[in-house]
């Protein structure tokens, strides 16, 4: 790894989840972030709020995580995101995503051109807008600069034209099971799911693949041809599945700015997704587990 300080940019969505019995901090960009922070990364995350009560609580959460907040945009005009959840009894989620919120309409930062890592996904670039902003940061970078996309496809969140172009633009592609048949469907319905990940790395030159397949694990898959695979770590107590990939994100670019082999990488990344499928929603109350993550990397 460099010499420099390792900065990764997070750009993307901070919303609020709520649940039928509460309100919770949430968005993939936000979870994956706040890990990163207590993980020991320096992180910016570029995000954008409204000047109402669910902004309020983002950024009473992200304080209380003692997160940067100076890459924080306020709208005085759009609401800050909201989703709907609702869990089925094995405590997958499904969400209803309110439209016309201020993560539509990031404006594209400046300065981040020294960024080892960005992290970028298909919510917040679901509108016209929002793809043109995020699209003028990611053309702006040195090649130097990591994409790293979790690809997040919510229903009604995403667009084919977009999936497409961000593919092409993607060095590291984290997505789960059921995305890879989303993307099987729409892109190549000839296709095995099988030989799904190799396909996406050919048609658009990816450097590597992160899939996860809940029960199933995980594997990374890379251009060379290497496969490794984890079995899922075990979960004593299932609450809800809420933010498990953003926690498996985290713990594995944490173990990549690190340069700690991949397996090990996956290992760490699996369990920390399944000790946080054992807490209602994505962010822990308990800071202690991020110790945890970092002597499975090897801190």
């Amino acid at each position: 790894m460099p010499e420099r300080k390792t900065i990764i940019t997070v750009i993307g969505e901070a919303l609020v989840d709520e649940f039928p019995d509460s309100r919770r901090v949430g968005g993939a960009p936000l979870n994956f972030a706040v890990h990163l922070h207590h993980l020991g990364c320096t992180v910016r995350f570029v995000t954008r709020l409204g000047d109402d009560e669910a902004g309020r609580l983002v950024l009473e959460t992200l304080s209380r995580h003692e997160m940067d907040l100076s890459r924080v945009q306020i709208d005085a005009h759009r609401p800050t995101g909201t989703v709907r959840v609702q869990l089925s009894e094995d405590g997958t989620p499904t969400y209803n995503i309110r439209t016309e919120v201020a993560y539509d309409s990031i404006a594209p930062p400046r300065g981040i051109e020294d960024s080892r890592l960005i992290y970028y996904g298909t919510l917040a670039q679901r509108t016209a807008g929002g793809f043109d902003r995020i699209q003028r940061t990611l053309q702006g970078l040195p090649d130097t600069v990591v994409r790293f996309m979790d690809i997040n496809l919510r229903p009604g969140g995403y667009r084919r034209h977009t999936v497409d172009t961000l593919l092409h633009q993607t060095n590291l592609l984290k997505l789960s099971q059921e995305e890879l048949e989303t993307i099987g469907t729409m892109l190549f319905p000839q296709s095995s799911i099988r030989d799904l990940p190799q396909t996406l790395i050919a048609k658009w030159n990816i450097d590597e693949v992160l899939l996860t397949a809940g029960a199933e694990g995980a594997a990374w898959i890379t251009r060379q041809g290497i496969v490794h695979r984890v079995a899922a770590a075990p979960v004593p107590r299932l609450v809800d599945t809420v933010g498990a990939g953003d926690a498996f994100a985290a713990a594995w670019v944490t173990g990549w700015v690190k340069g700690v082999p991949s397996r090990r990488r996956l290992t760490a990344a699996a369990a920390f997704a399944a000790h946080i499928c054992g807490l209602p929603g994505a962010l822990p109350t308990d800071f202690g587990c991020y110790d945890d993550v970092l002597e499975m990397l090897g801190d």
